[in-house]
């Protein structure tokens, strides 16, 4: 549960994000942001996200849009967006897999119900199936402690290399590789929970 700073801190919150929003619903969650995100999303600004400060103007922005405090400033909670949608932009931008669905979806491709892992039909889409295959595999056969704690390393590899090609692609302005990027990761995820139940990475 996220815990917002103390009443006491709102007087100095609330002349840094003042006045910042033209309208109650920015066109993207980067906009709630733009302290730790002035350029936006990529390809002109970097998919990495400072998080702690991106933490910072989260607690900042829940205050202004606190009941009590709109209240004690009612010239500028019109132009503030509902605390739940403050919410869903943070821990959106928090994770990197939604953060780049988010990314895609600004640019025309949704890929928040993309599930099939040979959408294309291409070779690299079917050797990804065998991959995930014998992921899943080694996740069923893994016993005792030690087993399951190798073969949480191995997948927590795959995740990082995901994410930092996410970030290459992304940048770069290769959307469709990044699109077949964001379902790959999505499946190393699907392996990372698998791997929790039984115990991995506690």
């Amino acid at each position: 549960m996220l815990l917002l700073p103390r009443p006491h801190h709102i007087p100095r919150l609330l002349p840094r994000i003042t006045l910042r929003f033209t309208s109650t619903t920015p066109k993207s969650y980067y906009d709630l942001f733009p302290r730790t995100l002035p350029n936006g999303p990529p390809p002109s600004g970097p998919f990495t996200i400072d998080l702690p400060s991106l933490r910072r103007e989260f607690f900042a922005l829940q205050q202004l849009a606190h009941p009590d405090v709109s209240h004690q400033t009612p010239n500028t909670s019109p132009t503030v967006p509902s605390s739940a949608y403050i919410n869903t932009a943070y821990r959106t931008l928090l994770d990197p897999l939604t953060r780049a669905q988010h990314i895609l979806h600004l640019r025309g491709i949704d890929v928040a119900g993309d599930e099939g892992i040979t959408a294309d039909g291409g070779e690299e889409d079917g050797g990804l199936l065998m991959e995930v295959l014998e992921a899943r595999e080694e996740v069923e056969g893994a016993e005792g402690k030690d087993e399951v704690e190798e073969v949480w390393r191995r997948n927590e590899d795959r995740i990082g290399g995901c994410v930092r090609r996410l970030g290459e692609m992304l940048e770069g302005g290769d959307l469709q590789a990044a699109r077949r990027e964001v379902v790959r990761l999505r499946y190393w995820r699907n392996v990372r929970e698998a791997l929790e139940e039984k115990g991995a990475g506690h």
